[in-house]
């Protein structure tokens, strides 16, 4: 039998999942403790009780959503050692976002938010300063930089679905990016 603290951290992620849900489907605007309700399948009195109001449950959501896609980056292209593999990881990683439209909505969700909020933009900074530390066991903090503005831009262009670069093209560009300097671990200091 599920303990207290289970059953609440439970009902807490059933919670920010239909949050999440929700915010890519219709916007952050249009979350309502009801319609969150609905989705997790709770009542309204149980998404109140865990959560006074909404802005606590969105910022604890993206807390987890960038916590979990900072994960799959890190896992993703952590393991690469070479510029072509580390193309190939960033193509993966944008591929695996882009089939899951709302999971890629999300994020520009959250980013819209974070133009507006702080407390949204530390969470984007928190994501950016992930990514690109994830790629500095190879490349420098400007070409981590680099890096990170080509792939939200393919992200965002394959999103929009008008034009954007093939896996080939982005690849190509990738590895002229990743020729600008050879690859050695960062010097501590």
């Amino acid at each position: 039998m599920a303990t207290q603290a289970e059953r609440t951290a439970a009902t807490k992620s059933a919670l920010m999942k239909a949050a999440l849900t929700i915010a890519a489907a219709e916007g952050i605007k249009n979350v309502t403790h009801r319609k969150v309700s609905m989705s997790a399948k709770v009542s309204v009195g149980t998404t109140s009780y865990h959560y006074q109001n909404l802005d606590s449950l969105l910022l604890d959501a993206f807390n987890q959503y960038i916590d979990e896609s900072r994960d799959r980056y890190e896992h993703g292209v952590s393991s690469a050692r070479t510029p072509g593999e580390l193309a190939d990881a960033l193509i993966e990683m944008v591929n695996r976002h882009h089939s899951n439209t709302l999971e890629a909505i999300l994020m520009y969700e959250l980013y819209a938010q974070a133009g507006r909020d702080p407390r949204y933009r530390a969470l984007v900074q928190r994501w950016s300063r992930a990514t690109k530390t994830a790629v500095e066991h190879l490349y420098s903090a400007e070409l981590a930089t680099q890096l990170e503005a080509v792939v939200e831009g393919v992200l965002f262009q394959r999103l929009l679905g008008d034009s954007s670069l093939s896996d080939r093209q982005f690849r190509d560009l990738l590895l002229v990016i990743l020729g600008q300097e050879s690859t050695r671990p960062q010097q501590a200091g």
